[in-house]
């Protein structure tokens, strides 16, 4: 596959990511990696970046989700999680679960909407194919959290479903690893 099949992802992606020689390093990287993870920075395009970040940060609508090792298929009510022992806490966070009203058609609410569109698109799947070196299917499991202070995630898989790749964006400007 040559980049030219993948030039209209260069609305959302950086182009410096789409080149034959990229793709391969990452495809390398991402096979050496023992997790078979693959960290790349600035990926978005920056506009992009900028419109997804500010519908998530003031735009939408978010809701806490409580979720345990023990019923790793469900999220738990706040009482059920706080009445179960630490150690089976898998996650507390909040996920987006709409927009504002007064949102709903912002550029920044019709930008993400158009990015889970586009997620889902050959071009996509082609992309994440040729880094992964998977056989990749569309599919909508698609989700949205933020991270709040005393928030968290722990360790866990992300073999659900059938899926084969989890892909995570961090979008918070300056963001610091601590």
């Amino acid at each position: 596959m040559s980049i030219t099949d993948l030039s209209s992802l260069s609305t959302w992606v950086q182009e410096q990511h789409l080149d034959d020689a990229t793709l391969r390093e990452y495809r390398q990287r991402f096979e050496d990696s023992n997790a078979r993870m693959l960290h790349v920075q600035d990926f978005l395009v920056p506009s992009m970046a900028e419109k997804l970040g500010a519908f998530l940060d003031k735009e939408a609508q978010f809701e806490p989700q409580f979720g345990l090792y023990s019923e790793p298929d469900r999220a738990v009510t706040e009482d059920e999680f706080a009445s179960r022992e630490a150690d089976d806490h898998l996650f507390r966070f909040s996920k987006l679960v709409g927009t504002a009203p007064e949102f709903q058609l912002s550029p920044n609410a019709l930008t993400y909407i158009r990015f889970r569109k586009e997620l889902g698109s050959s071009e996509f799947v082609a992309f994440f194919e040729r880094v992964s070196g998977l056989s990749l299917r569309t599919e909508d499991d698609f989700g949205s959290h933020a991270m709040g202070r005393g928030d968290f995630l722990l360790p866990h898989d992300d073999n659900s479903r059938g899926r084969k790749l989890a892909i995570v964006a961090y979008l918070t400007p300056d963001w610091e690893p601590s």
